[in-house]
């Protein structure tokens, strides 16, 4: 922030006999506009994602009135939104049936990467809960939303977002400060209502055969290569046998990478546990990742190339509003 964005608040002010102006009141106001304005655009790319929603102002308080429990979340709508705090800000959503993901970077650095992460547990899901008593290890913190929380390590958050619900924070960064950044962090995040999630793709739901069945989706705030990704999953557990189906810009075969084979006439090209396919425009790659478990579980490669073969692309990838709340077409 420069000097100029910092005493914006003075501009137009007349000094009065037997008063003058708050000069440090009015740089904290020039820096709650300028964070003002931050959130403003993180609330219209999560509207965005989150099809014809509108985020409120929740989302940039954190407040959380009377969550209710759950032990298993819809894959089609996130639990939480998170809003931009202690230097952090949302880049990517990853919901799940059993635990969602919200991956934070850098608020001023695009280029940093993955710096933090959120991630929601439902009823009984958390890590190492035996019972509706259990309390995590660690020092005490300060209340996030009204809620007891503790810390775990030097940065980590840990608080119960609903009744034996619980919800972690972990930001890491070269700042003397990352607990007091966790905890604004946490204060941010508003679980107070699910809203449906969109998505870049679709797949023919005849496809989707047991036992795997639509256990997520990745979405990204930030452009980059991957728009978005469903994942399907043959168990609920964390390292269950999975397969992702990405969209991206990049690796499109017979276009970035040579072509070695063809999938519905079109160019393709397969290692192991990956195959890519060109979109019908030949401007995208549909790619398929075998993550976890055995290959065998979704019928070998065969499995990679049907879902390859049923996924398509919406009409307009890079153009959110195409995008779709039900991914998986009958």
């Amino acid at each position: 922030m420069n000097d100029s964005e910092l005493l914006e608040p003075l501009r137009g002010v007349e000094p009065g006999a037997g008063g003058g102006v708050d000069v440090a009141r009015a740089i904290r106001d020039g820096r709650r506009r300028r964070r003002n304005g931050r959130a403003l655009s993180l609330v219209a790319a999560v509207a965005m994602v989150f099809g014809a929603a509108v985020v409120g102002p929740a989302v940039l308080r954190g407040l959380s009135p009377g969550p209710a429990a759950s032990a298993a979340f819809d894959p089609l709508r996130v639990v939480a939104q998170v809003g931009s705090a202690g230097g952090f800000t949302p880049v990517e959503y990853r919901t799940g049936r059993h635990r969602q993901e919200v991956v934070l970077g850098l608020e001023d650095d695009r280029a940093a990467g993955e710096r933090g992460i959120v991630l929601i547990h439902a009823a009984g899901w958390f890590p190492g809960q035996d019972g509706p008593e259990w309390r995590p290890d660690g020092d005490r913190a300060p209340d996030v939303g009204g809620r007891a929380a503790w810390w775990r390590g030097d940065s980590e958050l840990v608080w119960e977002w609903a009744e034996h619900s619980w919800a972690v924070v972990r930001v890491a960064g070269g700042f003397p400060d990352l607990r007091d950044r966790a905890h604004r962090v946490a204060q941010s995040v508003d679980t107070s209502r699910s809203l449906p999630v969109t998505v870049p793709l679709t797949v023919e739901a005849a496809a989707v055969t047991p036992p795997m069945r639509l256990a997520g989706v990745h979405v990204p705030l930030r452009q980059g290569n991957v728009i978005g990704s469903l994942v399907f999953a043959d168990d609920d557990a964390a390292e269950a046998a999975s397969l992702v189906v990405s969209l991206h810009t990049d690796g499109v075969p017979g276009r970035d990478v040579p072509a070695d084979r063809q999938v519905a006439g079109r160019p393709a090209t397969a290692s192991v546990d990956v195959l890519a396919v060109a979109a019908p425009t030949g401007e995208y790659a549909i790619r398929v990742t075998a993550v976890h478990g055995e290959l065998s579980v979704f019928g070998a490669s065969r499995g990679l190339v049907a879902l390859a073969e049923a996924t398509t692309p919406v009409s307009d990838p890079k153009d959110r509003r195409t995008w779709v709340a039900d991914p998986l077409t009958r």
